[in-house]
This record gives C-alpha cells, sequence and structure tokens, in this order.
C-alpha cells in the first residue's frame, strides 16, 4: 500500500472508546475467517502474505468505521488569511513611503489589523479546545482523562530541522530526507562488510516447526496503539483476528525456511525525532524510530521465547538489563549494599565507574553475533535470528515528500522489537569474556560482580575492580580487538567510597 496511511487502518486508537467497537470486532473477525479461508498454501509464501494483508485490509474496510484524527487547532481561515496579505501589503507600503505622516498612519492601519489577526486565531483556538471537550464527553469514562491529555498535549508535527555541509538549514522535505539517508546510512552501511545471506545450507524443514500457539502467544504479545510498519499492519488487527490467521503465518514462516524463499519482512521505516536538549540542525542529534513490519515482529518474538532460557543461562548475573525480573532496581540496590558493606571491611577502597556505551545497538558485527549465537542456540534457532538479519532495508519518511531514500544495512541489530536488546547483551557478555585472562572467561575489568560468590572474595582481595587506568586500559585492549572495535565507551562519573577512618589515616 504506497502514498498515504489508509484511514480505516490508521484511526484505530479510539476505537475501543466506540460503544459501537464490539459489533464492529465480531464483525471484522467473521468476515476476515472467511477471506483467509481462499487463500491458497501452494502459492509462493510472499504471495500468501501480500493476499492475506489484502484480507485484513478489506475486512477492517467494510466493518469498522472510521474514526477522524484529532488534530492541532486551525491556525488559519480565509479571514486570517485575508487579514495576513492585507498587513503584508501595508507593510511594504510603509517601507516604500518617505512622508512621516503616512508612515505613522499605515503603522496604526497595520497594528489594527494584527490585533483582529490576534482576536480571530484566539476563537479559533477557543471554539477547538471547546470542540475537544465536546468530543471527550462523549467517551466513556475509562478513557476520559486519558483522551483529555492527549488531546490538550498534541502538538502539530514538523520535520525535523537539518543543516546541509555549509551549515545552513535546509526546508526542502526531499532535501531533508536525502541528508538523513546519506548520514543514517554511514551509520548502518558498511561497504567493507559482507552482506548476510538469509539461509545456510540446503532447503529444509525446521525440525522444531513454528506452531499456531507460538504464533498467537506472539500476536497478543504486540503492543496496541504502536504505528505500523511498511506493511500497514498494526497490532490491533492481528489481536482480533480469527484463530485461522495463527495456522496461515505459521504455514507461511515454515515454508519460508523449507524452501528458502524470500518473504520481505525486513523492511522497515525510519522516522527521524530531535533528540531532546541537544542542538538542532546537524544529523547526529536526530533519534532514528524504526517501524517494522508486524509479521517480522512476530517472529523476533517467537524465537525470542525460544532462545532466552538459553541466553540467560550465558549471560553473567551481574547484567540487569533487559532481562525477565531484573531491573535498574537491583543495581541500585547491589551499589547501596556494597557501599554498606565497605564500611564493615578494613583497608579497602571501592571505585565504581559509570560507562555509557554510545550508539551500542548500532555498531554491531552481526557475523560476530551470528558465531557467538552458535555456541548458544540450536540449529532452528540460529537460521530463524540469521534469516531476521538479512537483507535488512531503511526508507526513511519525510513529510511533504512521496519519495523514497531506502537503502540496505548491514551493521547493527534491527530495533524495535524485543528480540534486540538481547542480541544485544549476548554480544556484549561475548566482548567482555574474550577480554577477560582468568576464570571461566567472565569480565575481570568491570564493574559488575556477582553478589552470591564474588563478594566473599572481594573481601580476601582476590577481585580485580575497575578503575580509572583499568578502564582506560580496557579501551585501549578493546580498540586492538575486532569484537570491540564498534564500541565506544566515555566515562560519565567516578565515585569512590571508602571508609572514613582509612581516608583519615591515609591507607587505602
Amino acid at each position: 500500500m504506497e502514498g498515504k496511511r489508509k484511514d480505516a487502518m490508521c484511526n484505530k486508537s479510539s476505537l475501543k472508546h466506540s460503544s459501537a467497537w464490539p459489533k464492529q470486532k465480531c464483525l471484522y473477525t467473521e468476515q476476515l475467517g472467511q477471506l483467509l479461508s481462499q487463500v491458497d498454501e501452494e502459492q509462493k509464501v510472499n504471495t500468501q502474505w501480500k493476499l492475506i494483508k489484502e484480507c485484513i485490509e478489506t475486512a477492517a474496510k467494510n466493518n469498522i468505521e472510521e474514526v477522524p484524527k484529532q488534530k492541532a487547532y486551525p491556525r488559519w481561515d480565509n479571514e486570517v488569511k485575508h487579514l495576513s496579505d492585507k498587513q503584508k501589503q501595508v507593510r511594504l507600503e510603509i517601507l516604500n513611503s518617505k512622508e512621516p505622516q503616512k508612515i505613522k498612519d499605515l503603522k496604526k492601519e497595520r497594528n489594527c489589523i494584527l490585533h483582529k489577526i490576534r482576536e480571530k486565531t484566539k476563537q479559533l483556538k477557543n471554539e477547538h479546545l471547546d470542540e475537544l471537550a465536546s468530543n471527550i464527553d462523549k467517551t466513556s469514562s475509562d478513557g476520559s482523562m486519558f483522551q483529555a491529555v492527549k488531546a490538550l498535549n498534541r502538538k502539530r508535527f514538523e520535520n525535523p530541522k537539518v543543516h546541509d555541509n555549509d551549515g545552513k538549514q535546509v526546508s526542502n522535505p526531499s532535501q531533508i530526507q536525502l541528508i538523513i539517508a546519506n548520514h543514517k546510512k554511514s551509520k548502518f552501511r558498511d561497504d567493507n562488510i559482507h552482506d548476510i545471506e538469509p539461509y545456510f545450507g540446503q532447503p529444509r524443514k525446521l525440525k522444531s516447526p513454528i506452531t499456531e500457539k507460538e504464533v498467537r502467544a506472539s500476536i497478543n504479545n504486540l503492543k496496541k496503539g504502536r504505528a505500523p510498519g511498511s506493511d500497514n499492519i498494526s497490532g490491533e488487527f492481528l489481536k482480533f483476528a480469527p484463530h485461522l490467521i495463527d495456522n496461515k503465518i505459521a504455514e507461511i514462516l515454515n515454508q519460508t525456511f523449507e524452501r528458502h524463499e524470500d518473504l520481505n519482512i525486513n523492511e522497515s521505516l525510519l522516522m527521524a525525532l530531535p533528540k531532546p536538549g541537544k542542538p538542532k540542525g546537524p544529523p547526529q542529534n536526530l533519534r532514528p524510530i524504526t517501524l517494522l513490519n508486524s509479521i517480522r515482529k512476530v517472529l523476533s518474538t517467537i524465537v525470542l521465547n525460544r532462545i532466552r532460557p538459553k541466553t540467560e543461562t550465558y549471560i553473567s548475573h551481574s547484567q540487569s538489563g533487559f532481562r525477565p525480573n531484573r531491573s535498574t532496581s537491583d543495581v541500585v540496590w547491589a551499589h547501596r549494599w556494597l557501599s554498606a558493606k565497605i564500611l564493615n571491611t578494613p583497608n579497602l577502597q571501592l571505585n565504581i565507574t559509570g560507562i555509557d556505551m554510545s550508539a551500542a545497538f548500532d555498531t554491531i558485527d552481526r557475523t560476530l553475533l551470528l558465531k557467538t549465537l552458535r555456541e548458544i542456540i540450536n540449529e532452528d534457532e540460529l537460521r530463524i535470528v540469521q534469516f531476521l538479519l538479512s537483507k535488512t532495508t531503511l526508507d526513511v519518511k519525510i513529510n511533504g515528500t512521496n519519495t523514497t531514500q531506502l537503502f540496505t544495512t548491514n551493521v547493527d541489530s534491527p530495533q524495535g522489537d524485543s528480540l534486540s536488546p538481547v542480541l544485544f547483551i549476548v554480544y556484549l557478555e561475548n566482548a567482555l569474556r574474550n577480554n577477560s585472562n582468568r576464570g571461566r572467561g567472565r569480565p575481570t575489568t568491570t564493574l559488575p560482580i556477582t553478589l552470591n560468590n564474588d563478594l566473599k572474595r572481594l573481601q580476601n582481595k582476590d577481585v580485580q575492580l575497575t578503575t580509572k587506568e583499568d578502564l582506560h586500559k580496557l579501551q585501549k585492549i578493546a580498540s586492538q580487538r575486532q569484537e570491540w572495535i564498534a564500541f565506544t565507551a566515555e566515562i560519565k562519573r567516578t565515585a569512590e567510597a571508602a571508609r572514613p577512618d582509612d581516608q583519615a589515616s591515609g591507607r587505602h
């Protein structure tokens, strides 16, 4: 589906607040089931998925009522436009006139016109707020507050401000798109690296085929209210689809690996948003937001559920990010616990160093990542991960232009799904292990400490803690190693905790 998003496919966020939604949902589910039963499974997988998308679009258009998008208040109407043109004409007369009295009269006239413009725009804004309040009153009580806050805080979306090579701001949407695409291509594309093939070995079935149950669990995990990718299918349209779609998607995915056919699910849209607190203009100050296809999200969650137990065993206990039942609270608690413990340990100083890895997700070597995963996961899981990392493309989207700036990426772990963070921490764990020179290969020059075992050795001074010197040494070693060459680390802060009596006596 090209061009603008279809209204019926996009304006779904407020469907659940409509009293007609339960009936619409049932009609959508029923018709979609009838349409899906006509899809021939003997066709190529790409054709099957295209037909399924058309079935979803048809069922949505026929049964789901279109909900108008809420827009920011109109700043202009015909009257304001007329007044604006008039004040511009008066301003030109002021600039061209040389008679002081005439200039004085013209300025007075222009001030009156500007006053009318301000009054009219204020009136338009108040009318818009009254309309929002009326629409909010019509919603259910559960969603009224959410709708009110969302409507009142809605801002006009504007294309990001971008500077060219000369430092001048670019206003043409096509030029903005090209500048952003060239910058992101330099980050996500390295012509010196070979692209990963989607398959390895001969076409063959998965030893553990993807099941309908896995597909349904993955669909249920999709978030509501998320922008769709290039396939234009939101998570809601899969969630409310009949269970027949689970079978269809499972068959498509299994046939893809059995036949080694192209499914083209790794095409993503890239939206660039300005980073808060950063100067506007440089392309590097734009945060890329990736919108993935729905079927790719489904497959990513399926393989994540399969490999999670194995990656959890591989990753060190000190890693708290992107892990189930772990969070920043664990790190904060460990920091405070160690700080308190040191007060009861004589002649000991604890150095804590915080490291911020810049654009770490965007610098992963996919070949090395697959090599690491080959020792952790089984063949089926490796085949799926390799498929998800191959032939990935990004298409920069900018308002005001229908052109495309599509480019292929071969660096980074494609973001936008729940699998990417896990792949990153596996990659990081491997890099830390390869820089270790003792024990089981666990990193010894990093801050995190396994509390149950390493803390006991800490009291015996058998654990090497991270100091500034250790960190600089680690960075120097990292720059010489292939698996670390992409990482750039910056020291954010260093805090030292020591016993007061040790500091007073000068002991370390």
